[in-house]
């Protein structure tokens, strides 16, 4: 009953945590990876929908799979100031919570896949590598 309130698959796993710690490279290369995006664009200054929700998925994904704080989030993914993490990790939880569909901002690919859908995948993911 809790799972479904929030929105998450009853038939879903919780994500595990790793046994090792995660990189943030590790992160950033598994959402490069899922968005078709190259790292380039990942760090870059790019406005584009898709870029701009890898960035907001990576300062999610790092907070929620490692220590870093959002300092080091933002030095990892070669953002000049950290307040920009703050506010993508922000935006990212609260869309969660709204978001129905990602067609618009991820590409048709995505059409009936939620944000929340793509962070659970992401996440398993991203554990399955780290525990290689």
């Amino acid at each position: 009953a809790v799972g479904r309130a929030l929105g998450i698959a009853v038939d879903a796993a919780p994500v595990a945590r790793p046994r090792r710690p995660v990189q943030a490279e590790l992160i950033i290369g598994a959402i490069c990876e899922e968005l078709a995006i190259d790292r380039a664009t990942f760090v870059g200054r790019s406005r584009h929908t898709r870029a701009v929700l890898a960035r907001s998925l990576g300062s999610y994904l790092c907070r929620e799979l490692t220590t870093m704080s959002y300092p080091e989030i933002a030095r990892a993914m070669g953002r000049p100031n950290h307040s920009t993490v703050i506010t993508a990790d922000k935006r990212i939880r609260q869309q969660m919570d709204t978001s129905t569909d990602l067609a618009s901002e991820a590409g048709p690919n995505y059409a009936g896949v939620s944000l929340r859908e793509l962070c659970t995948r992401l996440s398993r993911t991203i554990v399955t590598r780290a525990a290689k």
